[in-house]
C-alpha cells in the first residue's frame, strides 16, 4: 500500500492510458469502446460495407443498426426494410441465387492472393 501512496502518478497514468484504450477501441479483449462483432443480432453485425451489408432484394447498402435479417439455407441475409425481407422469404430461391452470382463475379475479379 506505501508503493500505490508513493506512486499515484503511475497508477493514475496505468488507470488513465487503460481507459482510452477502452474508450478508443483497442480494448483488446476487454470491451473494446465501439467495437461490435458479427453475429445475427442487431447491434451485433459489423459496421463495414460487405456483400452481406448489401440487401439482395433492392440492392441498397443496409444501415446495419436497424437491418432486417433472415437466415436461408443456413446463411444470414440482411435487408434494407422489413418490405424487402418478406419479398426475399416470399421467394428466397430467386434473391439467394442472385446475391450468390453477384458474390461469384466479386471473386471472378480478383487478381493475386490467396483468396
Amino acid at each position: 500500500m506505501a508503493w500505490i501512496s508513493q506512486n499515484w502518478w503511475f497508477v493514475l497514468l496505468l488507470v488513465g492510458l487503460v481507459y482510452w484504450m477502452y474508450r478508443s477501441g483497442m480494448g483488446g479483449g476487454f470491451g473494446g469502446g465501439s467495437h461490435q462483432h458479427g453475429g445475427g443480432h442487431e447491434g451485433d453485425v459489423p459496421q463495414s460495407v460487405t456483400k452481406a451489408n448489401v440487401d439482395p432484394v433492392s440492392g441498397e447498402t443496409v444501415d446495419m443498426t436497424i437491418a432486417a435479417a433472415t437466415v436461408y439455407q443456413g446463411k444470414t441475409y440482411y435487408f434494407a426494410s422489413k418490405e424487402n425481407r418478406d419479398r426475399f422469404e416470399a421467394a428466397p430461391e430467386q434473391y439467394a441465387a442472385k446475391a450468390h452470382d453477384e458474390h461469384e463475379e466479386e471473386h471472378s475479379h480478383r487478381h493475386g492472393g490467396c483468396c
